[in-house]
């Protein structure tokens, strides 16, 4: 450079991580003064980062037509604002998340959902929530989730008995048998009641 030029460079703050970075950039030349130029560098590195109270949940048993509801946290740990962009699952009427998004955490924030499992039919019944974000590192976070859809059903063993000819006074019996043939729930039989006296 002659005398009175002046040349510009660029100088780039790439963190790799969150916290705070100091480093010295020296400009070396053939001044005799000073061959290392001294410059201090500062610079601080933000980024959200979510985490959640739960990776996994079972919703049990629920009569089928029933809802069940579990409330899950995020948690923004990082120090900037954390960006729930969307939230997906295949079977969005069995498992239906129920809070608005998209939702803005400020750093050390929570946010509070409500998840509801609403079985339309019996048998097991399994899921997965991808949670989209602004995390710098997991963008996408994910929640499984099952529960199991109860439904009762009586059967019995006849629908029609004959007893045929019986003496007065006399007593005949006959063993009838009562099925749960539902799934997975109790089937509670309350009493049992005749429209006559002649039966017991």
């Amino acid at each position: 450079m002659f005398s009175g030029e002046t040349s510009a460079i660029k100088i780039c703050f790439v963190p790799q991580d969150t916290g705070n970075f100091a480093e010295t950039l020296y400009v070396y030349s053939t001044d005799p003064d000073t061959p290392a130029y001294p410059v201090k560098l500062w610079g601080r590195g933000i980024a959200s980062d979510i985490a959640l109270s739960c990776s996994l949940y079972d919703f049990g048993n629920v009569n089928v037509g029933d809802s069940a509801f579990w409330t899950l946290q995020i948690y923004n740990k990082g120090n900037a604002n954390l960006i729930i962009d969307s939230v997906k699952n295949k079977d969005t009427l069995l498992f239906i998340w129920e809070t608005v998004i998209p939702e803005t955490l400020t750093p050390g924030g929570t946010l509070i959902v409500t998840v509801k499992f609403r079985p339309y039919t019996y048998g097991v019944f399994e899921d997965t929530f991808e949670i989209y974000s602004n995390d710098w590192d997991e963008y996408v976070k994910k929640i499984a989730v099952k529960g199991s859809g109860c439904q009762q059903d009586i059967k019995v063993s006849d629908t029609l008995i004959d007893f045929g000819v019986v003496k007065v006074q006399t007593t005949s019996t006959y063993p009838l048998k009562i099925y749960n043939v539902g799934y997975a729930t109790q089937l509670i039989v309350d009493s049992v009641r005749t429209t006559g006296l002649a039966f017991t």
